[in-house]
């Protein structure tokens, strides 16, 4: 009997509160950056096995079967060519949301690949740093993906942090210090509403950060200010004051929506104003903008009468602590061979 050993790599993905935009090169190359984001309870697993042949890679969006240099799906590949894969490898990925939900979910696969076959192939775990910058490589190296570094950090790091962008050093990532019993008020306080609107992040950031070069430019200058909100927004989550985090959270979103016509549009706006007239006192679109989820800061009540009105297509979300986690199991090639037939 053969066992054969398949290794996951469960990748948490996240969301960012204020300051996302200065985590673009074109930015933080001028000015410092920085982030408060967080990791949530929806994941990205990826497993993998060793299989002879072709490399087959199974999704919900992408079955395929072949050389790796020959995958249609420009992440994949990159991320399958970078760990030396060019065949003999089985890779299963799974995720709680569709690609451009604005949550990280590009950058937890690669995360997931790297991590997981690492493991498989080279029988080596990776430091958090060290997985998100191999991240960050594929993406905007090697796919030539116009995107910034926070997703990367956020996802293989976990928990509520501050990270930090500079044009001399890697990321930094600081943990923002909270209670346990703080986050578990914030998360009962946190809803994500899926606006069902994929989008094309890459399009959406390649709109304004050209503009970042520009120091006169008002894109320039409002992702200044959003950079500035960041330390209030770390003193707002350590002392507990949510008034504070709405407050800067509309801020947040207000100066975001204004870097680009491309952010927002006619219906996000009727979402967002069909919440507020229902009770919730903070708001922004996640990820680059133009679909996505809105997360919403209201209490439970409120809450109650948004899943009256959105129906599923709104979720809870809990802020995790936990970064990129490992798994293995063997299994016999008979049972995996049964369980196909059936």
């Amino acid at each position: 009997m053969r066992l054969e050993l398949i290794v996951s790599a469960k990748v948490p993905l996240r969301i960012s509160f204020v300051g996302g935009g200065s985590d673009l090169y074109e930015f933080y190359h001028q000015l410092d950056g920085a982030v408060v984001s967080c990791a949530i309870d929806k994941h990205v697993t990826v497993s993998v096995r060793k299989s002879p042949g072709a490399t087959r890679i199974t999704s919900d969006i992408v079955n395929y079967e072949g050389p790796t240099q020959d995958c249609p799906d420009r992440l994949l590949r990159e991320a399958l060519l970078y760990c030396g894969i060019q065949r003999g490898l089985t890779v299963h990925i799974e995720s709680d949301v569709s690609p451009g939900s604005g949550l990280g979910s590009s950058s937890a696969v690669v995360i997931g690949i790297v991590t997981a076959v690492g493991a498989l192939r080279l029988d080596r775990e990776y430091l958090p740093a060290e997985i998100a910058e191999i991240a960050c490589h594929i993406e905007i190296e090697r796919a030539g993906r116009n995107i910034g570094k926070q997703d990367q950090y956020a996802c293989a790091f976990g928990g509520l942090n501050r990270i930090s962008f500079t044009k001399d050093t890697l990321p930094q990532v600081t943990p923002i210090n909270v209670s346990d019993d703080f986050l578990i008020k914030l998360s009962h306080k946190l809803v994500l509403l899926n606006t069902n609107i994929s989008r094309d992040a890459d399009a959406i950031l390649s709109s304004y950060s050209n503009k970042f070069q520009e120091r006169a430019s008002t894109p320039f200058k409002h992702m200044t200010e959003l950079v500035r909100m960041v330390p209030e927004f770390e003193s707002a989550l350590e002392s507990g004051n949510f008034l504070e985090l709405a407050k800067l959270l509309n801020k947040s979103w207000d100066l975001k929506r204004s870097l680009s016509s491309s952010i927002s549009h006619p219906y996000i706006n009727k979402l967002i104003s069909q919440a507020m007239d229902y009770g919730v006192f903070g708001k922004k679109l996640l990820g680059a903008g133009g679909g996505g989820h809105l997360l919403f800061l209201a209490d439970e009540p409120v809450q109650g009468a948004l899943y009256k009105l959105f129906g599923n297509l709104l979720s809870p979300v809990t802020i995790s602590l936990k970064g990129v986690q490992l798994s293995y199991m063997a299994q016999t090639q008979e049972s995996r061979t049964t369980a196909a037939h059936n």
